[in-house]
């Protein structure tokens, strides 16, 4: 969390590329008619988030009558899409808006290219969770971290949520011990005790919660909720990527769409997909929580939602996260699918 530790871990979890001087807003490569592409043969690669968006596809026969193939990669933080994203083994990804600016920081040949409102609970999928034993022995607040051990995920959002309440409690970041862990990482180490307390997504939270484990704050009322989608300069410039993401951004809603009208159909293919070995009882309040949490819809990149990523890299900023004040406005390209987010189905949320 200290600022050298900081820059040497976003140096290791992207690839830095040279300043973009290209406007922000500026159109790349594209199509005046998208569907006129022939994408025969093509294979658009997106990131998945744990098998999620993969599963609700086949759910929902996302992909009926494209001319083009769709291949999932799962990966286990935003981070590591982003990185994929950048070296070209994938199209497209999506990550949280503190991976985001964390690689704006870092200058990466990538713009965000579409985003997603948050949800009707932002910021309600990340907790800060502390161990029953930590809980009972005085750890009852964020300003008692001071002094202790918390595990999250540099570069994520967990770690802006951990950043945002410990600053508002005035606990400097020099008095906690952070270790870098994965969130199943994380999930272990308050389970078997390592660690007082972590900052971890969900479903890991209800799942210490079940556990007797005990929630000190959600990112509710810390994190905005925004989700932004990557996609590298390079393909940019390919005709072919651009018409199979602005068809592909239309099928992602339209599943969206169709699990928040099918909402029990959804909950049973989470609860499937992530609880597969755990008692229907507590299977399915998880798989509510996770899919119903995660409903959001695309929405045009405005200036309010740059605004929105720009408060939080400032907050970054402020304590020291980052090493230089970042301008967000050069982390998007909102106008090579304005068309296309504009005319999507909304979500009701």
């Amino acid at each position: 969390m200290k600022p050298n530790t900081r820059v040497k871990s976003i140096l290791t979890s992207f690839i830095v590329g040279a300043l973009l001087s290209a406007s922000p807003l500026a159109a790349a490569a594209q199509p005046s008619r998208p569907e006129a592409i022939d994408l025969k043969g093509f294979t658009l690669t997106v990131a998945d988030a744990a098998g999620a968006f993969n599963a609700i596809c086949e759910w929902a026969d996302c992909m009926k009558g494209a001319k083009y193939k769709l291949k999932y990669v799962t990966f286990a933080t935003g981070p590591e899409a982003l990185a994929a994203t950048i070296g070209g083994s994938v199209h497209l990804a999506g990550t949280a808006m503190a991976p985001a600016i964390y690689a704006t920081s870092s200058k990466t040949k990538a713009r965000i290219v579409a985003v997603t409102s948050p949800p009707s609970s932002p910021g309600g999928l990340f907790s800060l969770v502390v161990s029953k034993k930590a809980y009972e022995s005085g750890t009852t607040s964020i300003s008692a971290l001071r002094g202790k051990s918390l595990a999250l995920t540099m570069g994520t959002e967990g770690e802006y949520l951990a950043v945002a309440a410990l600053k508002k409690a005035t606990v400097p970041l020099t008095s906690v011990a952070f270790s870098n862990l994965l969130p199943a990482q994380s999930f272990a180490a308050i389970s078997g005790g390592s660690v007082g307390a972590a900052v971890v997504p969900e479903p890991f939270v209800s799942m210490l919660a079940a556990a007797g484990h005990k929630i000190l704050t959600t990112g509710t009322g810390y994190l905005p909720g925004y989700f932004a989608f990557y996609q590298s300069d390079k393909s940019m410039k390919n005709p072919k990527v651009n018409a199979a993401i602005s068809d592909y951004l239309r099928r992602h809603q339209a599943m969206m769409v169709k699990v928040s009208k099918n909402v029990e159909q959804g909950i049973d293919v989470y609860q499937k997909l992530f609880f597969g070995a755990y008692p229907a009882a507590v299977a399915r309040p998880l798989a509510s929580k996770l899919l119903v949490g995660g409903l959001a819809n695309f929405v045009p990149i405005t200036p309010n939602v740059i605004a929105e990523f720009q408060k939080e890299a400032d907050v970054l900023f402020e304590v020291g996260n980052l090493r230089k004040r970042v301008n967000m406005s050069s982390a998007f390209n909102a106008k090579i699918y304005y068309s296309t987010l504009r005319s999507l189905p909304k979500i009701k949320q």
